[in-house]
């Protein structure tokens, strides 16, 4: 299991580091975050099937603090990246 983060994203920081203490996982740190990579499981130099976590920070417009897990992807519409109608593939121990 990886778990990867951008360096400026504090939640992303604190979640993956708790993981890394707490689960022993292998958690990289890099510059730009890896969600605006089209590819992060070949920046996280995953093996095929690996679990890649991209702990980052989500804002809701009624400022509750929450915890989500999703896949990563698009159900519908891209107004914020990625590709439409496309969904990562997940684990759904983990989901």
């Amino acid at each position: 299991m990886k778990v990867v983060y951008g360096k400026n994203d504090v939640a992303g920081s604190n979640i993956s580091h708790f993981l890394e203490k707490n689960f022993s996982v292998d958690v990289r740190e890099f510059e730009e975050h890896p969600i605006y990579h089209d590819y992060p499981e070949k920046l996280a130099n995953a093996k095929p099937g690996e679990l890649i976590i991209i702990p980052s920070q989500h804002k809701s417009l009624k400022n509750i603090r929450s915890l989500t897990v999703h896949a990563a992807g698009n159900f519908d519409t891209n107004e914020y990246g990625g590709a439409r109608n496309k969904m990562s593939p997940y684990d759904a121990k983990f989901a």
